[in-house]
């Protein structure tokens, strides 16, 4: 017997998240009239067309060529990427010293906004590019910052949240990705993100600066550049 092909959609796209731990029910997902929104395939193809494979073909969460991946994945022009190979150098404005440190943050790319409503506000995105391997322990910035962390089988763990009145742990935290979620408030995001929130600042420097501060901030090369 045939399946609904709304059940087949949601299995689909449950494989790729259930190994980071998400329970949800496909029969309460059809009541709620929850459906795949199929016209963002040809999006989701493209973009993982652009990662490298393992060995088994599974796609590798790893971009090795930045500006070819926005150039084929998000269609930007190569005179956009600030900082690639064909664009205009990155300014100086763009560094940020930690004196503290003995270092500057300094982008690998920048994306300029080439139509700003607030001309002092003229970079859309910031990016740094890291050696493969370069980890940034999520969790050990969120134990350090008052965050009592559990670990599930699954390798996840979970907390209650620090941004809201938690009485059931609703804060989830995937180390793998580096990413975490509260499910309770809705907010998440990266370790920088989360500092940035606990800290109650709005500036990517102040986050790393305080990263470094807590002994946090992976080491690199002395030729790695780091960004905010």
């Amino acid at each position: 017997m045939a399946k609904d092909p709304a059940i087949l959609a949601h299995q689909e796209w449950l494989g790729y998240v259930q190994p980071s731990g998400l329970v949800v029910s496909i029969p309460a997902l059809i009541e709620a009239r929850a459906y795949v929104n199929r016209n963002i395939s040809p999006d989701h193809q493209r973009f993982l067309s652009a990662l490298p494979s393992d060995r088994d073909g599974e796609p590798v969460p790893e971009i090795a060529n930045f500006p070819e991946f926005a150039r084929s994945v998000f269609g930007w022009a190569p005179e956009d990427l600030y900082g690639a190979p064909g664009a205009p150098a990155l300014p100086e404005t763009l560094e940020a010293p930690l004196p503290a440190y003995g270092e500057t943050l300094r982008p690998t790319y920048a994306l300029h906004d080439f139509q700003p409503a607030d001309p002092t506000r003229e970079w859309i995105l910031l990016i740094e590019v890291l050696p493969t391997g370069t980890d940034l322990d999520i969790v050990a910035v969120m134990e350090t910052m008052g965050v009592s962390l559990t670990r599930l089988q699954s390798g996840r763990f979970v907390a209650l949240c620090p941004f809201h009145a938690d009485t059931n742990p609703s804060f989830s935290v995937t180390p793998g990705k580096g990413l975490w979620q509260c499910f309770g408030c809705g907010v998440g995001g990266t370790a920088i993100t989360f500092v940035k929130r606990r800290l109650g600042v709005s500036s990517h420097v102040e986050a790393v600066a305080a990263i470094r501060e807590l002994g946090l901030w992976p080491e690199a090369d002395d030729d790695i550049r780091k960004t905010t």
